[in-house]
């Protein structure tokens, strides 16, 4: 039993060392401040970490913040091609892998064996970072993960992660980081209540906007190319409401088509923004109401994507180009076809997508991964709030 527990959990002595360089690192370059007081009690304890996902440094921050405690980290498959996060996993034994937005068998096995043996686990509930400064969708599902693994759960809010490095960003950002660790569960909370009530306490925990929060606790994040990429998220203009017209450049967002034009502050403000639009959440979530009510009309709605498609086993990331593909998401299925159906998935299996910013959007199954590279690289944020809403009309219904 002791030499499958080595197997199974982290190398701690490694681990200490390599989040202690970072600590050093993060003290030099980042203002991380972290609140980790409530740990000293889960010192000699097995408990599970729920963490915010903002930005893309969050399992460095929060390892860091979490020192001298160590966890066994939840994360994406397709993470593994980060060498960073593979040296990690080498090196500490650190990570489980995990498919996006799936049931992964072989996750949970691991998980409840680390659990069994005493580990400390950590994920972020949210399965993604932030596209614009809030929340995404967390999935019911992870209250029965919960209950499955009995450990005591521990939250833990992280502010500014997302303003440093928004995940559309060409260029990182300097600015404060904050990390605070609380109680949310106990073991015997989570077997005595209703799966209904802790799903509602996890949402509500979880609740965010990052610029609100810069603004009000006047938290400037500097940098360079502050509008750059930002046309991704922001495809469709609020003043002409033409798509694909919005471009950017250095700290410009503007409209090629009614000639719309604002700049980005330290606080991620777009000044003059558009009438009803105080912040980029609320331009991104006047999108999202409009293909809501798109949707709503007219419940045969599909769009479709013209792009590159490539297959790699999943696992292997050694990717084979297979030409040009249209990728279509309707109120039932996502179609990748060319002569062909290449696949088909069920919208039910897909609450939201895996896409990498500005690049690619990508989909599981059971033996290989699939990238398709759009022609317009504005689809791909479209493509992913179709998703969303039209899983969210399944779940309703």
């Amino acid at each position: 039993m002791e030499k499958n527990k080595k197997k199974i959990l982290p190398n701690k002595f490694l681990c200490r060392i390599i989040f202690g360089i970072y600590a050093l690192y993060a003290k030099l370059f980042y203002r991380i401040k972290v609140d980790n007081k409530v740990l000293k009690k889960y010192k000699k304890i097995p408990h599970l970490v729920l963490s915010n996902h903002g930005g893309i440094n969050d399992i460095l921050y929060l390892n860091k913040g979490a020192l001298p405690n160590i966890y066994t980290m939840v994360s994406t498959l397709n993470m593994k091609r980060n060498k960073m996060l593979r040296f990690m996993d080498k090196a500490c034994n650190n990570i489980v892998w995990r498919r996006q937005f799936s049931v992964d068998i072989k996750c949970l096995r691991q998980l409840g064996e680390i659990a069994k043996n005493g580990g400390n686990i950590a994920l972020f509930p949210e399965g993604r970072t932030s596209i614009a400064g809030r929340e995404t969708k967390i999935q019911p599902s992870i209250v029965k993960l919960l209950k499955f693994l009995k450990l005591p759960v521990i939250g833990a809010i992280m502010e500014g992660n997302y303003m440093t490095n928004p995940r559309w960003a060409n260029a990182q950002r300097n600015g404060k980081v904050t990390v605070k660790f609380f109680e949310l569960f106990t073991a015997e909370e989570l077997e005595r209540e209703k799966s209904e009530d802790l799903y509602e306490k996890i949402n509500q925990t979880f609740k965010y906007d990052e610029y609100k929060t810069a603004l009000d606790k006047k938290r400037q994040y500097k940098g360079v190319l502050l509008a750059e990429g930002l046309e991704n998220v922001l495809f469709r203009c609020p003043v002409c409401n033409k798509e694909y017209t919005t471009k950017t450049n250095d700290n410009r967002i503007y409209c090629t088509e009614c000639g719309y034009e604002g700049i980005i502050d330290n606080y991620g403000r777009i000044t003059p923004f558009p009438e009803k639009i105080n912040s980029i959440s609320d331009w991104y979530e006047y999108e999202e109401d409009y293909y809501k009510e798109v949707t709503d009309k007219n419940e045969d709605y599909e769009f479709s994507l013209e792009g590159d498609l490539e297959i790699s086993e999943a696992e292997k990331f050694e990717f084979e180009n297979k030409g040009k593909v249209t990728l279509t998401v309707n109120k039932d299925k996502i179609i990748c076809k060319n002569e062909n159906v290449i696949f088909e998935q069920s919208i039910k299996e897909n609450p939201a997508i895996l896409f990498k910013d500005n690049k690619f959007i990508a989909f599981y199954d059971e033996k290989n991964m699939y990238k398709i590279f759009p022609d317009n690289k504005q689809t791909i944020i479209k493509f992913d709030l179709l998703c969303q809403i039209f899983n969210n009309k399944k779940v309703e219904s």
